[in-house]
């Protein structure tokens, strides 16, 4: 959604190679064609041995646990892969933990937004300093699973329940 505005849809697209995916839920199904774009996009750029990220449910968490469900981005992608013939990238999966409740995640019943989100940290640097400063231990972890590896490989077309479970287990 922030990513959408003028200023820094022409950042992000440019200099830090974005491909934006229109949010269904919010703009339902005028984004079918959206969407569809820049999966092939994907699918394009994978092809030509460039790194890509992909958020499997397609969003930031909606809520504490990730809920992957019947969303098909990352089996789309596989499958067109396999069609054109080209080999599957190296899948790696990344989990983050303990953003759920800060300013970053939606637990407030919004997106964030970046403006709000700078304005309050300003306001609690200059109120606390920077040695009284709240502070959220967050890690991310990187890994890479033969189990998540073999499993997408003998993904066969439309059928990603399997896949979305793993991955559904692994970040829960």
């Amino acid at each position: 959604a922030q990513a959408a505005r003028p200023g820094l849809k022409t950042i992000f697209r440019k200099i830090i190679q974005v491909i934006i995916i229109p949010d269904v839920a919010k703009e339902g199904r005028n984004a079918k064609q959206g969407v569809q774009e820049a999966l092939n996009s994907v699918v394009e750029a994978l092809g030509c041995n460039r790194n890509v990220m992909l958020y499997p449910s397609g969003h930031t968490y909606r809520q504490p646990k990730e809920q992957i469900s019947g969303n098909s981005g990352l089996d789309y992608v596989l499958s067109a892969l396999k069609r054109e013939g080209s080999p599957l990238p190296n899948l790696v999966v990344v989990r983050s933990s303990n953003l759920w409740g800060s300013r970053f995640s939606r637990a407030w019943g919004r997106y964030p937004s970046i403006r709000r989100i700078l304005s309050l940290g300003i306001k609690a640097l200059l109120v606390n300093f920077i040695f009284f400063m709240p502070r959220r231990k967050v890690s991310v972890e990187f890994g890479i699973f033969d189990e998540f590896s073999a499993i997408a490989a003998n993904q066969e077309n439309g059928q990603r329940k399997e896949m979305n479970a793993w991955l559904e287990d692994y970040y829960n």
